[in-house]
């Protein structure tokens, strides 16, 4: 055999294992969990930095991580900052349930927040979703900043 002719039979062996290791994990590994949400509490806010213990959700809402992760949430000129206000039942009200409320049945307003009501520590915890899969990742760019506000 020339040497053209070895330099061609190791490329097409090259490539045939390229293609055989394609196959391979398309068939047999597992995929990558795919969430675009994190929910947690915040430990801090730094300037445009949201740092907080998150768990990542799957699209239908279910923990994809049992325990909390420490994550940095980068807060962008782009990103959307959303208030709940949420009205909490009077007094009289509770008295009338036994002092019990269900927290979806209350009436809730979205309106705009803003970092500044987030880092002031009346906020115990926010919801964050991002335009890309966040997976695994400690820092990324938030798409929308969900918290909210019981009165």
């Amino acid at each position: 055999m020339n040497r053209k002719r070895i330099v061609e039979v190791v490329a097409l062996l090259i490539v045939l294992a390229a293609i055989g290791w394609g196959i391979y994990l398309a068939k047999y590994a597992e995929p990558k969990p795919v969430a675009y949400e994190v929910a947690g509490p915040i430990e801090k806010v730094e300037g445009s930095t949201i740092f907080m213990n998150a768990v990542f959700k799957a699209e239908d809402g279910t923990a994809l991580n049992g325990e909390h992760i420490p994550v940095r949430v980068l807060v962008t000129a782009t990103t959307n900052i959303v208030k709940t206000e949420m009205q909490l039942p009077s007094d009289e009200e509770l008295a009338a349930s036994g002092g019990y409320y269900q927290p979806a049945k209350l009436p809730q307003v979205n309106v705009a927040g803003t970092l500044a009501d987030i880092a002031s520590g009346r906020v115990d915890g926010v919801f964050v979703k991002a335009a890309t899969n966040i997976y695994g990742r400690t820092q990324f760019e938030a798409a929308e900043v969900r918290y909210i506000d019981a009165r």
